[in-house]
Formats: structure tokens, C-alpha cells, sequence
């Protein structure tokens, strides 16, 4: 997972931490690595750990704009990607939160889904590569 961020001279930093477990969103991406720091634990809910959690507005919005990529081999795609009695792969997106800024496979531009909450979209597959999503906040 990566982050965008103007701070930085690349324009990209890469999250440290345990690999995020999906479904998830950018402020516990950023938090389970340690990218932010919370008085009371990591719960954002908790005590008054939400007044320490940096205001879009301040930081812009490249702050909670990430990036995930993961390998996606399309011969080892398991069977419930596949249509019933095809041979058609799809790459389900079940939940896509915000904007899907950017998307690609094996360096290929795909469409973006269009904005909103839990948006759901499919890509046909026909090849595998490096999967990208690039997710940004409204």
C-alpha cells in the first residue's frame, strides 16, 4: 500500500506495517501503519482520539489518498471469479468507498467506477499483472 503525499519528494511514500486486511479504509490503513498516532490506541472512536486525527483540510487530501497494488495472476484466480460455463475472469471491486482515482492492470488504464459509497464494479480479465487502485477521498 501506498500513500501520496505532497511532503514528499517522490510524491509517494510506502506504508510500513502489516499487509491490510480488506475490507478497510485510509484512516485504518494509516493507522495499522503507525503513519498516525492516537492518545488512547488505535480505536479512532475511542476517548477523544478523534480531535487528534489531521483534518483533510489541513493536510489535503493527498494525505488519505492510497494506492493498493497486489499481483494478480490470472490462472490462479480462484474458481468463484469465474463465470458459470465460461471461460471469462472477473476481478470483482465489492465496496469501492469515495473515488477510485485510478485503476490499472499489468500497466493497462482500466475505467474507474463512478464515485460514491460502496460502489461496486467488475473488470474482465484477460490477462494478469500488477492490479492497481488508487483510492482519494471525495
Amino acid at each position: 500500500c501506498r500513500a501520496e503525499s505532497r511532503r514528499d519528494e517522490s510524491c509517494t511514500r510506502w506504508l510500513r506495517g502489516p499487509q491490510p486486511s480488506l475490507p478497510t479504509t485510509a484512516l485504518a490503513t494509516l493507522l495499522a501503519a503507525g503513519e498516525l498516532q492516537l492518545p488512547n490506541g488505535d480505536d479512532p472512536y475511542f476517548s477523544d482520539n478523534l480531535a487528534h486525527i489531521p483534518d483533510i483540510n489541513v493536510t489535503g487530501a493527498s494525505f488519505y489518498t492510497l494506492t493498493w497494488e497486489r499481483q494478480m495472476p490470472v490462472e490462479q484466480l480462484s474458481a468463484e471469479c469465474r463465470e458459470q460455463q465460461t471461460d471469462r475472469v472477473w476481478l470483482r471491486l465489492e465496496g469501492v468507498n469515495y473515488r477510485a482515482a485510478r485503476a490499472s492492470l499489468g500497466g493497462l488504464p482500466l475505467p474507474t467506477p463512478p464515485p460514491g459509497m460502496f460502489i461496486r464494479h467488475r473488470y474482465e480479465v484477460s490477462a494478469g499483472g500488477l492490479f492497481t487502485l488508487t483510492i482519494a477521498p471525495p
